[in-house]
Order: structure tokens, then C-alpha cells, then sequence
């Protein structure tokens, strides 16, 4: 799996370096082509999600690491990808139960810890 991550996100390598590639860009000049092969976005509130970001990419998954979501076209995204929930420390959590859904192999673990300081 190919990871797309905004490159000043903290520990991308702890939270999702066992899930795949991880690919980290400036999420201030984010674009199409840099996203074209990812199966999963994660970005900040610098980058706008919209679907001239996401038509014609793998992605199925975008995961913010705000609070807010005035940077997602929250219309136009839904249509094509699942978008987290908005909420402190909720992409670890919602990207960990599509990997136990999606990865077999991620079954076997017995437990998961999601967060940093405000889980």
C-alpha cells in the first residue's frame, strides 16, 4: 500500500510505517501527479482536498490530522474516497479499522494504540 503523507506530520513511521510505503511531499504544493499512485492521503489543513486533487488516483482513503475540515470538499471527496472524522487523533483509529477490515495479515494483533497525548 502507497501512503501519500503531508511530510510535517509527526511520527508518520510509528503510526503507519507497518502499513506500507510511506511518501512524504509538501502538503503546501500537494498535486494531482503526487497523488496519482496512492492508495491512502494523509494530510493538514495546508492542503486542499478536492477532486481536482483525488480524479484519476488510487486513493480510497483520506485521513486529516486537524480538527477541522474547511480544507476537504467534503461533498465532492465522499463521492470518490472515505474522508475521516474530523476529531483530534481520529485518523489513526479510522485508518487502523480499515487495515483490520482490509489486511487480514493485521488480524493477528492484539491490540492497537492510536494518538499521541490526547487519546
Amino acid at each position: 500500500m502507497l501512503i501519500v503523507a503531508d511530510e510535517n506530520i509527526p511520527l508518520l513511521d510509528a503510526f503507519f510505517g507497518d502499513f506500507g510505503e510511506i511518501r512524504r511531499v509538501s502538503g503546501r504544493t500537494m498535486n494531482a501527479d503526487d497523488v496519482r499512485d496512492a492508495d491512502v492521503l494523509l494530510v493538514r489543513s495546508v492542503t486542499r482536498v478536492d477532486r481536482s486533487l483525488l480524479e484519476g488516483s488510487r486513493v480510497r482513503f483520506v485521513g486529516t490530522s486537524t480538527i477541522g475540515t474547511d480544507h476537504i470538499d467534503l461533498a465532492g471527496s465522499r463521492k470518490m474516497v472515505s474522508i475521516s472524522p474530523p476529531r483530534q487523533a481520529a485518523m489513526p483509529i479510522v485508518l487502523s479499522s480499515t487495515c483490520w477490515q482490509y489486511c487480514p495479515c493485521m488480524r493477528s494483533a492484539a491490540y492497537w494504540v492510536t494518538g499521541r497525548d490526547s487519546v
